[in-house]
């Protein structure tokens, strides 16, 4: 009877693999990363610097793909195609440019300076945190320590969108 199980779960995951060129019929989680599967069994949560962040920008190809919001940083290697060198949202990579995801303003507000926001904008922030952290293939993976904020805070950004 052992053998008989054992030959029918070899053959599942064989004929998967034969179909869809994936050991559990094209089934992704976190958990199927195996990126993922080394960081929670030997890595654990880092801390990073500004300058140790600015490292895992996509233009290298050999390092991890990472971007933070407000401090709390998430591994986006998966999609470098989005995310990499040549990527549409590569703005975002290897910072923390939480000020942007909650004004839209990709030009101006690529920093993580969160003063003088409104409650929309907050939790539009808060918003795309949780996408990050919900999302199958991005993962938290730590947190980025930033100096202290000195001086005035950013100005409005001109032509981002107005909340409905």
């Amino acid at each position: 009877m052992l053998r008989n199980l054992v030959t029918l779960v070899v053959l599942f995951f064989a004929i998967s693999y034969y179909v869809t060129q994936s050991w559990l019929w094209g089934y992704e989680t976190r958990w199927t990363n195996t990126r993922y599967v080394k960081f929670k069994l030997l890595g654990g949560l880092r801390n990073f610097t500004e300058e140790e962040l600015s490292r895992y920008n996509g233009h290298d190809t050999n390092l991890p793909i990472f971007l933070a919001i407000d401090g709390l940083v998430y591994d986006v290697t998966s999609k470098p195609e989005t995310y990499g060198k040549l990527g549409g949202y590569n703005i975002f990579a290897g910072r923390d440019a939480a000020r942007a995801f909650g004004t839209g303003c990709f030009q101006t507000d690529l920093t993580h300076d969160l003063r003088n926001l409104d409650p929309d904008t907050l939790r539009a922030i808060r918003g795309w945190q949780k996408f990050f952290e919900n999302h199958s293939k991005y993962w938290f993976i730590g947190y980025v320590n930033h100096p202290p904020l000195t001086g005035p805070p950013p100005p409005p950004c001109k032509g981002a969108p107005k909340p409905e």
